[in-house]
Order: structure tokens, then sequence, then C-alpha cells
């Protein structure tokens, strides 16, 4: 087989990137293409498209062994063995051992009936993504949201006259602002990724506008004090990053 050249990802990658996630029909957070930008700076994405197929590579950044991401696009065993023949060739030349992570549930099968690979599945709870029914959370009914309501009525007693509004472009330097506070008070490094995700906002924000990135804040007494920012993924999934 001809090898395949990686390259960094960038914003050219980005329309490309968006139509094979779309394709592959994945919902985890982590192969969004905001989540990748986000996080770029720590796992230094390289990414190759090889039959209309998205493969991204990392060398981990420190958090994770060398791993290649879930390929993106339509999949069946036979491409997906063909294509991991390929990225094997790649990570024996830089000394890795092959790992596939973030894999949907729904397509561990593809990795059971490889012809030339024998894959050890396993799931980690703590990388998973958490997920709630949209109308769930706007009603916060029922026992299982009990916790998450209540947390909403101590607010509503503490905070009556909060103000929600969406992020606009001329909030972004104070919601930075606001995460840097958050780190004073901690006593944490807003440049350590390992307990810091204000990098990975400040990216999101940076590339506000090619990722499509929506966001809400909470004011109080005309302050910043609470924000989120998230976008629209595959279906009728939405996600906060």
């Amino acid at each position: 087989m001809n090898p395949i050249h990686f390259h960094r990802l960038n914003p050219d990658d980005f329309a490309k990137y968006q139509e094979l996630y779309q394709r592959s029909g994945s919902l985890l957070t982590d192969l969004t293409l905001s989540c990748r930008v986000a996080w770029d700076p720590v796992f230094r994405n390289e990414i190759a498209f090889v039959e209309d197929t998205a493969l991204i590579i990392s060398d981990g950044g420190g958090f994770t062994d060398p791993h290649l991401l879930m390929p993106l696009g339509s999949l069946d065993p036979v491409k997906l063995n063909r294509l991991l023949l390929l990225a094997d060739d790649e990570f024996r030349a830089r000394g890795w051992k092959l790992k596939v992570m973030c894999i949907d549930e729904c397509k561990m099968d593809l990795f059971r009936d490889l012809a030339d690979f024998s894959a050890e599945l396993s799931f980690s709870d703590s990388a998973s993504d958490y997920v709630y029914d949209a109308n769930a959370l706007r009603t916060l009914s029922g026992n299982i949201l009990h916790k998450k309501r209540n947390h909403v009525n101590r607010f509503l007693r503490l905070y009556p006259n909060y103000h929600y509004r969406s992020i606009s472009p001329d909030d972004i330097s104070a919601c930075l602002s606001l995460v840097k506070v958050w780190c004073d008070a901690k006593g944490i490094d807003p440049d350590d990724a390992f307990e810091s995700d204000y990098r990975m906002i400040e990216n999101l924000f940076s590339h506000r506008d090619s990722l499509q990135i929506r966001g809400g804040l909470i004011e109080i007494n005309g302050s910043i004090r609470a924000f989120s920012v998230g976008s629209l993924g595959n279906g009728d999934t939405a996600y906060m990053h």
C-alpha cells in the first residue's frame, strides 16, 4: 500500500471534516470538529483524507497514549481494515502501537469483523459523554434530575435579579477573564491544560464563526458570572463543550 501523508488540522480542513463527521453519524463529543479544534494545542491533531474518509492521529499530548480516532465517513469492515493497515504502517514508523479511541457503541461490530486485526475492546466510563433528553432538562421533572432542580431553585433564591442572554463577540474578553478569575481562586495556572480549560475555551472563541459556536451567559449585578458554549451536531444532538 502507498503511504499516506498526515498534516496538522487547519481551517482549510474544517468543511471536509464536518462533512465526513455528519456522514459518520457519530454522536460523540470528542469527534466533533469543535472539540478537536478546542483541544488541538494539546493533542496536536494530524489528519489525512483517504478513500473519502478522515483519519485523525495524535501523540496523546501527555493525556493518553498515541492514538487514531474513529475514522470519519462511511465504513464497512473491509474498508475499515484497509484504513487500519495504512494507519498501522504510520504508527509503526513513529514507534507507536496502534490504538483507536472514541468509537461509537453502534460501530463496535466493525472492529470485531476485521480480517487483519484482532481488536481488544475496552470501555472507559470516565471518558464517556453525559447524554440528556432536552425536554427533561427544560422541565427538570422527575426524580432523576432532582439534584439539578435543587441547584436551580437555590440559585433563583440567591440571585432573583440574574440576567441571562446570548454571548456576543463583545463578551469574549470578559468571559475569558472570568475563567482566569476562577483559576486564580483555585490556585491553578490557566495555561496548565491538565487543570484548566482556559486555552481550549480561548481556541473555541478564536474560531467561533467557522465552528458556528453558540453560547449563553449569566450576569449578576451587571457582571458576567457564568457562561457556557456549545455547538449543534448530528441528528437532534447538541453539544455543551
